[in-house]
């Protein structure tokens, strides 16, 4: 028992084509046909089987047309022996070919107008619109042409993604075009400096000297973007993660990733200022040099510090918190002393300064 198919290999879709199954058999022949996974019995629809017997040589007649492009699809046949059910199959692959294709008019960026054409028919009566299998209707941000022939998006956005095919009436057929999937170029939007596991580091990012922190700069594009860090206005480093360690002197400076997308020719950028933190250092008292009785005066404590350290006085044996105090004194006495701490609390280190000050009262006599 042996059996074959006759007839073309490349089919196109939309035209309707003959096959031949032959089969030798004794004392006859069953045929099953089985094409891009559904299975053909006799006369089923669109499909007509024929059997004619010549001698011992059996054969059955498909006609079909291809109504789906899948580029390459096997065609197969199952004769059946009718006495004993031994059967043999004999397959041949299919080059599908469809003549309608989607083709874009230039790349797709968001933000810009955009075209599809549909390509390929000679004579159509009508073109449809499909995305991702569904309808595409006109509206505000997507017109036709009178034929519609292309599809035009102003502007293109992202949530255009998608497979996008015409639907090509020529006489009684329909033809499903060539799929275009399209993926919109865009960005870079909304770049991040951040630690992994943590998140963005803000505007002002505090590590200590020496120290290595990993970051990684993310930004939301299409395709990957390109990204360089600099530092202290000097290229850093070419990599979305760095390992990153200060250089001191300065104590403040900026730390910048660009992301570029070689797509839509567009950058952007993501800037933090890194502290490193520093002292307290030279802690100075700036105010009058004395005291008069009655008098209020101010006293501001300074220090080099970085971060901005907090400031503790002592007066009278008390605490008061604050860069700036004012001091009153209303009792008859020589000298006054006054203290400031300065605390930088990142690192809990601190330094004071002591000053004595001169106090007078110019109307009391002692008496």
């Amino acid at each position: 028992m042996g059996a074959n198919i006759a007839g073309d290999t490349a089919v196109t879709v939309g035209k309707p084509y003959t096959f031949i199954c032959l089969a030798t058999c004794i004392p006859s022949s069953a045929f099953t046909w089985k094409y891009m996974g559904k299975t053909f019995l006799g006369d089923q629809v669109r499909i007509t089987i024929l059997q004619e017997e010549d001698e011992q040589k059996f054969a059955s007649r498909l006609q079909m047309t291809a109504s789906d492009y899948s580029k390459i699809e096997p065609l197969t046949c199952e004769a059946t022996n009718t006495l004993n059910q031994a059967s043999i199959t004999t397959t041949q692959n299919l080059t599908v070919i469809d003549p309608i294709s989607v083709c874009p008019t230039s790349l797709p960026v968001a933000g810009e107008p955009f075209s599809l054409q549909c390509l390929g028919s000679q004579n159509p009566t009508s073109i449809t619109w499909l995305k991702n299998k569904h309808p595409m209707p006109a509206y505000e941000r997507v017109r036709f042409s009178a034929d519609n022939i292309t599809m035009t998006f102003s502007p293109l956005l992202q949530a255009d993604d998608g497979l996008y095919q015409c639907v090509v009436a020529e006489g009684a057929a329909a033809i499903l075009s060539v799929g275009y999937k399209m993926q919109v170029n865009y960005g870079p939007d909304k770049v991040l400096i951040v630690k992994p596991n943590t998140g963005s580091v803000g505007e002002r990012m505090l590590v200590l000297p020496g120290s290595t922190t990993e970051l990684q700069c993310l930004a939301d594009c299409f395709p990957v973007c390109s990204i360089t860090w600099y530092y202290h206005d000097m290229l850093l480093a070419t990599n979305a993660s760095i390992f990153f360690t200060p250089v001191t002197p300065p104590y403040q400076a900026a730390l910048t990733c660009v992301a570029f997308n070689s797509v839509t020719k567009k950058n952007r950028m993501a800037e933090t200022t890194v502290v490193v933190p520093d002292g307290p250092k030279n802690v100075t008292i700036s105010g009058p040099d004395s005291l008069e009785v009655g008098v209020t005066a101010s006293f501001t404590c300074s220090a080099e510090c970085t971060p901005p350290c907090s400031f503790t006085w002592t007066l009278y044996g008390k605490k008061m918190m604050g860069r700036v105090i004012d001091i009153t004194v209303n009792r008859h006495i020589s000298t006054e002393s006054i203290s400031c701490q300065a605390e930088n609390a990142f690192t809990g280190k601190t330094a004071m300064v002591n000053e004595m000050l001169s106090v007078s009262e110019p109307h009391w006599c002692g008496c």
